[in-house]
């Protein structure tokens, strides 16, 4: 069979799907390597296949694992005209690379002409299972997520300062502390204008009145 380079995504994950099935995730078709599963109605797992391309010669392939509290997706999102409530579901709140969770170095797995496609799939979905579900079990918890944002190491590599200061007030209205989410908004507010370069301070502010309102609090700014 002839086969061509640019062929080996496809064929590669005609087999990731099959050996993922089995433990229910699903593949969106439309989205090329991500997978999805509903632990339950709220709570949906995240998996990534990244097919970074060296034309006509391989595929290197990036994994990432991630989580997604759907009630915590719909106040982050839930002011924004741009995004359907349907598309929510398609987001993820908490996210690593694979290799983070194993040392911190990047993993990649390279594909070409000669690999075995199915033993280059065991080994990708073996690391899975050792290292990311011991990560979907973790981050199941909102209080898990949340104490890491507040951790030192999350100002670094883990999460974005834009990122951050969205999720921790956002996750703290989930789990009913309107106080100390109110005091967070305003907080990590004047701490990103100061050190975030990648804050749209436009979006922060709508973001910051819309979840005040739906928690019946008075916004900060």
């Amino acid at each position: 069979m002839n086969v061509k380079v640019s062929d080996l995504p496809k064929m590669f994950l005609a087999i990731f799907d099959q050996l993922v099935s089995n433990e229910g995730f699903k593949r969106r078709k439309t989205l090329g390597g991500v997978y999805r599963k509903w632990h339950t109605e709220d709570l949906g797992y995240f998996l990534g296949l990244n097919f970074i391309s060296h034309p006509g010669i391989d595929y290197d392939i990036g994994v990432n694992v991630g989580i997604t509290h759907l009630p915590v997706q719909k106040l982050l999102f839930g002011y924004r005209d741009d995004i359907k409530p349907s598309k929510i579901r398609d987001t993820v709140t908490y996210r690593y690379e694979l290799g983070q969770l194993c040392g911190g170095y990047p993993i990649r797995w390279t594909i070409d002409f000669e690999t075995d496609l199915e033993e280059v799939a065991q080994s990708i979905w073996k690391t899975v299972q050792e290292k990311g579900t011991p990560f979907w079990e973790k981050y199941s918890d909102l209080r898990n997520i949340l104490n890491e944002l507040y951790s030192p190491d999350s100002r670094d590599w883990k999460v974005g300062c834009a990122e951050r200061a969205e999720l921790i007030p956002v996750i703290e209205a989930v789990l009913g502390e309107k106080e100390k989410c109110v005091e967070s908004f305003r907080r990590l507010y004047e701490e990103a204008r100061e050190s975030c370069f990648n804050l749209i301070e436009e979006d922060y502010l709508k973001l910051m009145r819309y979840v005040c309102e739906q928690i019946g609090m008075k916004s900060p700014y």
